[in-house]
C-alpha cells in the first residue's frame, strides 16, 4: 500500500514537471518567432543622440537611422538568444523527469498486475 502511494506520488511529480517544460518550450518558441522587444521610436532615439551626441559620432540623419536599425537589430537578436537559451531550459524539465516517470509507470503496472492477479486469484478460489 505504502509502496503504491510512493509511485503515484513519483508518478505525479514526474509528470507535472514534463507538464511545466512541455508549457515553457511552447513559451519558448513563441518567443524565438515573434520576440517581444522593447524599442524605444526613432523621433526618441534621434532626440536622443542629437541631445547626448558620442564626441566622435557624426551626427546626420543616415548614420542615425543606422545606429537605431543596429540597435533595434541587437535587441531583436538578444531576444531570440534569451527564447532560445529558455527552450534548452525547458527540455532539461521533460528530457529529466521522462525516464523516471516511464520507469515508476512500468513499475506501477507490475504492482497493478500483481494486484489484479491476486483479484482473480482469490475470486476464483471462492
Amino acid at each position: 500500500m505504502l509502496k503504491n502511494i510512493y509511485v503515484y506520488i513519483v508518478l505525479f511529480a514526474t509528470l507535472m514537471m514534463s507538464i511545466g517544460g512541455s508549457i515553457g518550450v511552447f513559451t519558448g518558441v513563441a518567443d524565438y518567432l515573434v520576440p517581444d522587444t522593447y524599442m524605444q521610436s526613432y523621433e526618441s532615439f534621434r532626440e536622443m543622440r542629437l541631445e547626448y551626441p558620442n564626441h566622435n559620432e557624426i551626427l546626420n540623419e543616415e548614420a542615425i537611422r543606422a545606429a537605431y536599425e543596429t540597435e533595434k537589430q541587437e535587441g531583436i537578436e538578444s531576444s531570440r538568444q534569451y527564447a532560445l537559451r529558455h527552450i534548452i531550459n525547458s527540455l532539461g524539465w521533460i528530457i529529466i523527469p521522462l525516464p523516471i516517470f516511464l520507469y515508476y509507470n512500468k513499475q506501477q503496472g507490475a504492482v497493478s498486475g500483481r494486484a489484479q492477479r491476486a483479484d482473480q486469484k482469490a475470486s476464483e478460489d471462492v
